[in-house]
């Protein structure tokens, strides 16, 4: 259910690769016209990435009967700006070697500009222009509703796709959150090139940017290039917005969407823990224990022990307006009934009796010795940084991050295993043919 788009040339994909410096202080650069960025420098190669997030641009926030505008704003951004139409801006774009990329989730839109750095002042001059200035010409409105329309169609044949959806329908029953990103096709044909230059003015501007660079770039010429070419961006939206409130999951359960299909797709979940709930960090390494990888507790029995899926896993999503814990595996149709019973014994144990302080143990010792590798490109050290702006964590969140997770005590996390991971709690979604009985269908 994340966003669509992506132009990145073949050149700009290859600086993700580039190799970025997290020992390196986080500055924080003000411009004048009120913007803030998180900058770390790093000068062993010349490229920088730059990353930004419009709080409150994401598809949940899109007009009734306008659904898909957010996406359709998004993937219209590298298709002319200024007086570049079209192909002069693509041209522009691949003479320099820049890569310029948009999407969305449910709560913001997000850019992202990778670039050599010779080439920063032309880079964030299309950046500027692509979000002060887009021209949504009609044949590119037209181009890229047809393609939103393909892509929906050949997403909605993705059996895992769809029971992430499902499950959403079924958690946030008529919610901001359960409506599709891509709109429906009446709902994208119904938007007009206003509903997108008004969703430009009252989303992308000043007090809800957040914004991340990385690499051969220093303050005062990242100060200069954001007065010069970001100057466009209108200080607030005009209009009140309508504010989200927040989305629980209450529903419980077993669902089963029926298709003639040899494997059957198990989403399954449950209401999480809010990015801020002082428990986040033990409930990230109770999920690591219960469904983090291979050794977790699912993995080793659904996978190693048994061999009944090529994988399974769970995660944590905290989001503005809501928070779930999900999971998802696939087999096949006759052994979904297996996989949910083992599933459901899991979670009552883990709910019941808690975790180990061995295993606590070994989940602290991967959380935080894994952690550089999230941090090892530029592009990694730019999104943590838009995250870490995001949820308020501070600018020496890098260094504070592992000492959370080594505060957790054995009390904590069983604590929270009781409390979080309730079986009686669970949501399930099945898209495929099993037994009939699995987890008490309803269709």
């Amino acid at each position: 259910m994340r966003g669509l788009l992506g132009m990145i040339s073949a050149v700009a994909t290859l600086l993700l690769a580039a190799p970025a410096q997290a020992a390196e202080p986080v500055q924080e650069v003000v411009a004048a016209n009120g913007l803030t960025a998180w900058l770390i420098e790093d000068h062993s190669l010349p490229v920088l990435t730059m990353k930004l997030a419009f709080r409150g641009g994401g598809y949940a926030h899109d007009e009734p009967g306008r659904e898909g505008t957010a996406a359709l704003v998004t993937a219209l951004l590298s298709e002319g700006a200024g007086r570049y139409d079209a192909k002069a801006f693509q041209q522009a774009l691949e003479a320099h070697a820049i890569g310029l990329s948009a999407d969305i989730d449910e709560d913001d839109a997000r850019a992202a500009l990778h670039s050599l750095s010779e080439h920063r002042e032309v880079a964030f001059e299309l950046l500027g222009l692509a979000l002060s200035e887009p021209r949504f010409d009609a044949d590119a409105i037209a181009r890229v509703k047809a393609q939103m329309q393909t892509e929906r169609v050949m997403r909605d044949q993705k059996p895992a796709y769809v029971a992430a959806t499902t499950w959403s329908d079924i958690a946030y029953p008529n919610a901001p959150y359960a409506q599709d990103e891509l709109g429906s096709a009446q709902s994208v044909e119904a938007i007009a090139k206003e509903d997108l230059t008004a969703y430009v003015r009252h989303h992308f501007t000043r007090d809800s940017a957040l914004i991340a660079v990385v690499g051969d770039i220093t303050a005062p010429e990242l100060k200069r290039l954001m007065d010069l070419h970001l100057a466009g961006l209108p200080p607030r939206s005009s209009v009140a917005l309508p504010e989200l409130t927040r989305m629980k999951v209450t529903a419980t359960g077993g669902h089963v969407v029926r298709r003639e299909l040899p494997q059957s797709q198990i989403v399954f979940g449950l209401e999480g823990i809010e990015r801020k709930h002082p428990d986040f960090y033990a409930a990230y390494l109770v999920n690591y224990i219960l469904g983090g990888g291979l050794n977790s507790r699912l993995g080793q029995e659904v996978r190693v022990k048994r061999g009944l899926a090529y994988s399974i896993g769970s995660g944590l999503s905290p989001m503005d307006h809501g928070a779930i814990w999900q999971g998802n595996a696939g087999t096949r149709n006759e052994k979904v009934p297996e996989v949910l019973e083992i599933l459901h014994a899991t979670l009552t144990d883990l709910h019941a009796k808690g975790i180990t302080q061995e295993e606590l143990d070994t989940a602290k010792r991967y959380v935080t010795g894994s952690f550089p590798l999230s941090l090892d490109t530029n592009d990694g050290l730019a999104g943590y940084l838009i995250t870490m702006q995001n949820f308020g964590l501070g600018k020496d969140y890098l260094d504070k991050r592992n000492g959370y997770f080594e505060a957790v005590t054995l009390a904590d996390a069983n604590r929270v295993a009781n409390t979080l991971f309730d079986p009686e709690k669970l949501l399930t979604v099945i898209v495929g043919d099993p037994p009939a009985a699995a987890q008490g269908e309803k269709q």
